[in-house]
């Protein structure tokens, strides 16, 4: 008793979850890291069959017949990787398990070490659908590409070849764009680089977003219109908001029918600076609009084929929250989507904490 009392000091020091098991699976000892890792209170868990009723999964039953075959004899000495799935917690949860045995007071008793592994395996799963979703939309551009070099390659001497060369020159635009969003959400993810705040006149800075969105429109008939007051300004990283405003205007662009129209809005609201596009297109259906901005949400809008919506509206989401703003859809009845990117005029700061004994501690 007096052993497992000193491992109980020992253990709720750990970072690890800690669960102890007397010889019949009975749970002895559980750590605080287990408790705040599996969200349960040790005295409604000290004392209750591990196998048959804390953990009662498929994969734990396994594991606890194996315990029970070989606890007795101090061969136990097992490793395990999987999901606890609901309804067990409130959510999946991945763990890895070691499963060893070992003796208190000289009767055999096994150490079960839980390491939750979740936040590893997302970034797993982020990066298998990241390599998923580049091969799925770099595929139509290369395609594209691909295809013009042949008509080239074919075309007579004096052909006109203006119109070949402007759908190459579109695509490999796209694949720049793409691999540049990329660059920048793994960027804006990571912070590796800090973002540059500067004071920027809104309409200037929005100005060449319009007119390279009205080069890309012009094959499509669609026509963009450009409302914003003189001097408005906002404190900004202007490079990333330019991009986010980009990859706006490239999704209004291609959910607009031919002839439609795209109108891009700029206008004080408070202490935030509202940017607002409106396309003409089939609007966004509601159960797609909540995940609309998550980097690998997938779906078909009416008009266009099933699509991963990629990592330009992603993008465009981590863009407003690194400016403390925020991005959102509305589709009004008349039709169309309505996008709107909310920003402040100053980049809110988190102020310092003082420290213990310094000048501003003390006026405090």
């Amino acid at each position: 008793m007096r052993e497992l009392q000193l491992m109980n000091t020992v253990f709720d020091a750990l970072p690890v979850g800690i669960v102890v098991l007397d010889e019949a699976a009975r749970v002895v000892l559980y750590n605080q890291a287990e408790e705040q890792l599996a969200g349960r209170r040790r005295q409604d868990i000290v004392g209750r069959p591990f196998f048959e009723e804390v953990a009662p999964c498929t994969n734990v039953a396994d594991l606890g017949q194996n315990y029970r075959q070989r606890v007795a004899d101090g061969a136990l000495d097992t490793r395990l990787d999987f999901r606890f799935p609901r309804p067990f917690l409130d959510k999946p949860r991945d763990v890895q398990l070691v499963l060893q045995g070992f003796r208190v007071d000289g009767r055999p008793h096994g150490l079960l070490v839980v390491q939750d592994v979740s936040a590893i395996r997302s970034i797993e799963h982020t990066k298998d659908g990241l390599v998923r979703m580049l091969a799925h939309d770099m595929n139509n551009p290369l395609t594209v590409v691909m295809g013009t070099l042949d008509l080239l390659d074919t075309a007579g001497p004096g052909a006109d070849d203006r119109d070949l060369r402007a759908s190459a020159r579109h695509a490999s635009q796209r694949l720049r764009d793409m691999v540049t969003n990329l660059f920048e959400v793994t960027r804006l993810h990571t912070a590796d680089v800090p973002s540059h705040f500067v004071r920027c006149d809104v309409t200037r800075l929005l100005s060449g977003s319009v007119e390279l969105a009205r080069g890309l429109a012009g094959p499509r008939k669609v026509v963009i219109r450009f409302d914003a007051p003189p001097g408005l300004t906002i404190e900004c990283d202007a490079d990333l908001v330019r991009r986010a405003v980009d990859n706006l205007l490239d999704h209004a662009i291609r959910c607009s029918p031919a002839g439609g129209q795209v109108l891009v809005h700029v206008a004080r609201d408070g202490d935030h600076v509202a940017i607002r596009i409106e396309d003409e297109g089939p609007g966004v259906p509601e159960e797609l609009r909540r995940s609309l901005f998550q980097a690998f949400a997938r779906g078909a809008t009416p008009g266009e084929s099933d699509h991963h919506h990629g990592l330009g509206l992603a993008f465009v989401d981590l863009v407003a929250r690194e400016h403390g703003g925020s991005v959102h859809v509305d589709c009004p009845e008349r039709g169309g989507s309505v996008f709107t990117l909310e920003l402040p005029v100053t980049v809110p700061r988190v102020a310092p904490v003082p420290r213990a004994g310094s000048d501003l501690a003390a006026d405090k």
